[in-house]
C-alpha cells in the first residue's frame, strides 16, 4: 500500500513539475492596482510577470529604523559578519546583505508579509521562505533563475531596476547582454513583483535599499525545486 501511494505521489509530482516548467512565449508585463486574490489567480494562469501596486506592509521599515530597533546586531551573511549599523554609517560606502532569512525574521517583517503569502497560497503550498536584502551603494546582482512556483520581490525602501528575461532566450543569454533581451521594470516602494517559474532576472540599484524576497513551492514540487 505504501509503495502504491509513493508511486502515485511521484507520478503526480512529475505532472506538476512539467506544468511548472511550461512558460508563456509571448508574455508581457502585467500590472494590478491592488493585491486582489481573485483577480491575481486569473493572471497567474497566464504565467506573465505581474507588478502589483499599493501593497503596504503594516510595519514601517528603513535603514534608520532597522538599525535603531536592532542595536549592535550582527548579520551573518554568506560567511561574512556584517554590523547592521554600517547601513547608516557615513564612513561606510557599500553594504550588501543579500536575502538573509534570519534578518527578515528578527526585523519583524516576516509576520507583516503574511497577507502577501496568503494571496499567493494554494491548498498544496509548501516551504514558504522569506528573506530580506539590505543594500547601500551601487549594487548589481548576478543573473538568477526563478526555480520556485512563486518568486516575489517586495520593495520596501529605495528603487531598483529589475531585468526579466523570458526562458525562450535561455541560449541567447550565453552571447547577448541581458539588458538587450529583458523586460525592464523599475520597482518602487510598496510594489510587489511576481516572477514566473523559469524566468531569469537580475537587479541593480544605487540607492539605500530594503527588499523582501518570498518564495514558495507545493508538496509536489518542493523536492525538485530544492534539488535545482
Amino acid at each position: 500500500m505504501i509503495w502504491i501511494i509513493f508511486i502515485l505521489y511521484i507520478l503526480y509530482s512529475l505532472r506538476c513539475i512539467w506544468e511548472q516548467r511550461k512558460y508563456n512565449l509571448h508574455a508581457t508585463i502585467q500590472k494590478l492596482p491592488t493585491l486582489n486574490k481573485a483577480e491575481l489567480h486569473n493572471q497567474l494562469i497566464e504565467k506573465q510577470p505581474i507588478v502589483i501596486q499599493n501593497v503596504e506592509c503594516s510595519k514601517q521599515l528603513s535603514h534608520d529604523i532597522l538599525v535603531h530597533e536592532n542595536p549592535g546586531y550582527i548579520v551573518i551573511d554568506q560567511g561574512k559578519h556584517v554590523l547592521l549599523s554600517t547601513l547608516t554609517d557615513p564612513k561606510v560606502d557599500k553594504v550588501n546583505v543579500y536575502r538573509n532569512q534570519k534578518l527578515c525574521k528578527d526585523s519583524g517583517l516576516h509576520s507583516c508579509l503574511e497577507p502577501v503569502i496568503q494571496a499567493f497560497s494554494e491548498k498544496m503550498s509548501w516551504y514558504t521562505k522569506c528573506d530580506l536584502s539590505a543594500w547601500k551603494g551601487p549594487t548589481v546582482t548576478t543573473l538568477s533563475q526563478s526555480v520556485h512556483n512563486n518568486t516575489l520581490l517586495y520593495q520596501i525602501q529605495g528603487t531598483s531596476k529589475v531585468y526579466l528575461v523570458n526562458p525562450k532566450h535561455a541560449e541567447e543569454l550565453q552571447t547577448t547582454s541581458i539588458k538587450k533581451l529583458s523586460h525592464k521594470i523599475t520597482l518602487e516602494p510598496n510594489q510587489l513583483l511576481w516572477i514566473p517559474p523559469q524566468w531569469f532576472y537580475s537587479q541593480e540599484s544605487s540607492e539605500p535599499l530594503l527588499q523582501a524576497c518570498i518564495t514558495s513551492d507545493t508538496y509536489f514540487t518542493w523536492w525538485y525545486n530544492a534539488w535545482r
